[in-house]
């Protein structure tokens, strides 16, 4: 991690672990110095009891007060003893904790650092291709004099160009707001989540032109309590991540089941290139992306699964990352699922038999 920080943090984390090595080395000497002090201090004592013991050994009473003199110093030897270990352990304790604390969050502002630089780098890739792709097709409407169906071409290109800078900026906006008013910016109504999984599914299909890629399995009638909008961007943010980590003929499986949990599990399968176990836990991060920006031929910004992460949450959901056979990736999320009660039969009509994946 801290090979690829700029030189001037390197420079300032060796000025730090040198700092922390003096410290712990001046700390070490202190100890022993203090240690061989009280030992000195203490044979000192004993040679003087001794040679006190020696002059007057015939004299009880010398005897007896060398014998308490012996016992004082033991005793405050072991006492100071005792206190220079104390000590030195409470030192030791608050310098090792305070050291860890510092190195803790060095690497953390080194990560920040890192992914910042990724998102610039990423959120560069990004504008600048449809920004081109929108100029250029501008350009040639405004150089060229085009039949009805070079100018129709051009002027879907820009308009897909246009709705793929909407969704970069809308993302943006929407995970500045999830770190910021959390729930109080969606509304809790009644959503029928497979129409609407439907209805995102055509839609993202029919945009880029995806149809003969993404299978749907959907059952009918399942409801849950959320916002609609969050809902279809955590969708589309699910089908442009699989589309995105997939090559360019791979199948797309999109389905929603009810569970035996009361849970509406909404899957999204692809078959592209996996993610290591080591990652699955990281990919959630806002703008954490799997290698170097410097390296990555894919594109993304890396808000898109933080995005979908947030919005589980708050729908009060599961989101699970698993490995796809024979390969590619699984992502599976649980909302907790209303019915709505069944329509009534109509007495003047022929019964109908109702039907309901499971």
């Amino acid at each position: 991690m801290f090979s690829k920080l700029e030189p001037q943090r390197s420079k300032s984390l060796v000025i730090f672990y040198f700092l922390v090595t003096y410290i712990f080395a001046a700390f070490l000497w202190w100890t022993f110095f203090h240690v061989k002090n009280i030992r000195e201090q203490y044979n000192l004592k004993l040679e003087k009891a001794e040679l006190q013991f020696e002059k007057y050994k015939l004299n009880p009473d010398i005897v007896q007060e060398n014998s308490i003199t012996k016992d004082k110093a033991i005793i405050d030897y072991n006492a100071k003893l005792n206190m220079i270990i104390g000590e030195a352990l409470v030192f030791f304790i608050i310098l090792f904790f305070g050291t860890y604390k510092i190195h803790a969050g060095l690497r953390r502002d080194a990560q920040i650092s890192m992914q910042q630089r990724n998102f610039l780098l990423s959120i560069t890739h990004e504008l600048k291709s449809p920004i081109a792709g929108i100029k250029l097709s501008l350009q040639t409407l405004y150089n060229r004099q085009l039949d009805r169906t070079p100018q129709l071409r051009l002027l879907g290109n820009s308009i897909k160009d246009t709705e793929r800078l909407q969704n970069l900026v809308e993302n943006i906006l929407l995970a500045a707001k999830l770190e910021t008013e959390q729930n109080n910016m969606f509304v809790n109504e009644e959503v029928n989540l497979s129409n609407l999984i439907e209805d995102t599914v055509q839609k993202f299909s029919a945009n880029f032109n995806l149809a003969d890629r993404i299978t749907a399995n959907i059952s009918s009638d399942l409801y849950v309590h959320g916002d609609g909008i969050a809902l279809v961007s955590m969708i589309t943010n699910l089908l442009e991540n699989a589309i995105k980590y997939s090559a360019a003929n791979s199948p797309i499986q999109v389905s929603l089941q009810h569970t035996e949990h009361n849970t509406a599990q909404i899957k999204v399968a692809d078959q592209g290139m996996g993610i290591p176990d080591a990652e699955k836990k990281k990919i959630f991060t806002k703008f954490y992306r799997i290698g170097s920006e410097d390296t990555r031929k894919t594109k993304g910004t890396g808000l898109g699964l933080f995005i979908i992460k947030q919005l589980v949450e708050l729908h009060n959901g599961t989101i699970v990352v698993s490995d796809n056979e024979p390969q590619g990736t699984i992502f599976a999320i649980d909302l907790p699922c209303d019915y709505y009660p069944e329509p009534q039969t109509d007495v003047t009509a022929m019964p109908k038999q109702a039907s309901l994946e499971v």
